[in-house]
């Protein structure tokens, strides 16, 4: 579309599925696990089961009852401007939607990128009949992030009368259909042999009768490919015939119909079988080292309240820290630390460009004090952390999920990786360990990461320092709490617990486990511990074995 220029691609235009997830994500790209644990369809697949559109409730409040969705993302406007940055290619989004929606969509991004001009505002009110979600957006775009949400009105007659207009030009439309090449030989005493070539180059060949002695008017070459031209009602315009027709001989117009029905049948099959895909031979399985007899055993706190003194008298091999909170509570890091625990600060998973400054100095200061890894859930921050000093371990942002990725984590110098919660114990199993492979066993597992303050959404006022919760229709409750910055995360209503599970655990050959504390208290943080070394008989109310059992698709 673009004239070329270096190759960067950008998505200007999403428009809902009912099936999957092709509109924009409440959540940050590749880290939203929702869709998996609450429904076993994963995001991260292209599976998405959208429960960012359903109905919910904070505090039992029924207003903004949508408070994860968000509108549709539309740049029909900015292209010129997107052209002038650099960009080669725009990539229209919708998958699995209704010819109608594509035709419509595309077809006004194609006249106004040819045409190198500004949408009409007849185009942009046909955008907007044709699908959005109360308007557009254009947050991620310009930064402006207060009015992104949105929900989708039931369609009304003039969106109905839209998509008939669309789909009857669609039907009509020559521009659909393939060309088609037809090449015919009439010689005395032999059958009608015929050839048929499309666009992509597949040919078919077909016999038909053998002519007769013509008693009044002989077929001719002209008559003939006239004939072979009147391909209507297919899927194919003819757009050459050619033939040699031998003088004297007669073709009945049956005859020829028959013929190129014949072709036409013949080519329909041929291109509906699939292209012989090119395929490398697979490499070789990457070897793994023998998992370790005892387990390391690692805490992973998020609030200064659950670095207590009994926890650290548990003595776990490693305490994991969010960098910000370990900054301002070193104090209470170094309980830990002089009984023998290995700190290690956890990077927020997302970074903004105008906050990595503020990171990387929080990392130079833990790094001066004597903290030298860092948990890494993003390729992006790896150059961030090194920089800073530290040492790094891969945590489950970096979607391991196999032996393959594991070995790649491997060769980029982590010192450790975390398999992914979507994979099942048996997968993690299989795997082969190249790296150290820590597993998370207990806690309330991340669904999202956004951006966008649910509870300001939901309130009309930020409380983020103040634990709140979000309600589906089902009653299951949501904690939604603050992260790095204005961040928020919404966290499992069920507590993933494996306590009881553990010669499964012990049998997937981990180097580590990991027990993640999230709205726990002080004390429940040591009675889930001490659980997890054999003590006491802790359980929650309300557990989840994740998906280590269930898989995803």
């Amino acid at each position: 579309f673009f004239k070329q220029k270096t190759a960067y691609e950008i998505c200007v235009c999403d428009w809902s599925s009912d099936v999957c997830s092709s509109d924009l994500c409440f959540c940050h790209s590749g880290q939203c696990y929702m869709s998996s644990l609450i429904g076993r369809r994963s995001g991260n697949r292209g599976m998405c089961a959208q429960p960012c559109r359903m109905e919910y409730t904070m505090g039992g409040r029924l207003e903004n009852s949508h408070p994860l969705s968000l509108k549709d993302n539309c740049l029909v406007d900015r292209l010129r401007e997107i052209e002038d940055a650099g960009v080669a290619c725009v990539k229209i989004e919708g998958r699995m939607k209704r010819p109608e929606y594509t035709g419509i969509v595309t077809g006004i991004y194609s006249k106004v990128i040819k045409e190198h001009r500004a949408p009409t505002v007849d185009e942009m009110e046909l955008l907007e009949q044709a699908f959005s979600r109360d308007g557009f957006t254009q947050g991620y775009f310009n930064g402006d992030k207060k009015d992104m949400h949105g929900i989708r009105s039931e369609s009304d007659r003039e969106a109905e009368r839209i998509f008939s207009d669309a789909r009857r030009e669609y039907i009509d439309s020559e521009m659909r259909r393939v060309p088609i090449k037809f090449y015919a030989v009439v010689s005395d005493k032999k059958a009608v042999r015929a050839a048929a070539i499309d666009d992509l180059g597949n040919k078919v060949v077909a016999f038909g009768k053998e002519p007769e002695n013509a008693i009044r008017q002989a077929i001719s070459e002209d008559m003939l490919n006239d004939r072979l031209s009147k391909t209507g009602g297919t899927p194919y315009y003819c757009v050459e015939a050619q033939s040699r027709v031998q003088d004297k001989l007669y073709l009945s117009a049956a005859a020829i119909n028959e013929l190129r029905r014949k072709l036409v049948t013949a080519m329909n099959e041929k291109r509906a079988i699939p292209p012989e895909r090119a395929s490398l031979p697979m490499p070789e399985p990457p070897k793994g080292r023998a998992p370790a007899a005892d387990p390391a055993v690692i805490y992973q706190v998020l609030s200064a309240e659950q670095l207590s003194d009994e926890l650290a008298e548990l003595r776990p091999d490693y305490i994991y820290v969010p960098a910000q909170l370990m900054d301002e509570n070193f104090d209470k890091v170094k309980l830990f630390t002089e009984r023998g625990t290995k700190a290690v600060a956890v990077l927020p998973r997302v970074i903004c460009d105008d906050q990595v400054e503020s990171v990387f100095k929080i990392l130079r200061r833990l790094n001066e004090r004597g903290i030298s890894e860092a948990l890494v859930g993003n390729v992006g921050h790896i150059k961030l952390a090194r920089k800073a000093g530290m040492k790094i371990r891969a945590d489950f942002g970096m979607n391991v999920f196999n032996s393959y990725s594991l070995e790649m984590v491997g060769k980029m110098s982590f010192l450790s990786a975390t398999a992914s919660f979507e994979m099942r114990l048996a997968q993690v199993r299989d795997m082969a360990k190249t790296v150290d492979t820590e597993l998370i066993v207990y806690g309330r597992l991340p669904l999202m990461v956004s951006d966008q303050c649910v509870i300001s959404h939901c309130t009309g006022g930020c409380n983020c320092q103040n634990q709140v919760q979000l309600s589906d229709r089902m009653g299951s409750a949501f904690p939604v709490i603050r992260e790095f910055e204005h961040r928020n995360v919404i966290y499992n209503s069920r507590k993933l617990f494996m306590a009881d599970k553990m010669d499964d655990i012990y049998g997937a050959g981990l180097w580590g486990i990991r027990l993640m504390f999230t709205t726990e208290g002080a004390r429940e943080c040591v009675l889930v511990a001490k659980r997890y070394k054999g003590e006491g008989d802790y359980q929650p109310n309300d557990l989840t074995r994740g998906l280590y059992y269930r898989g995803v698709d």
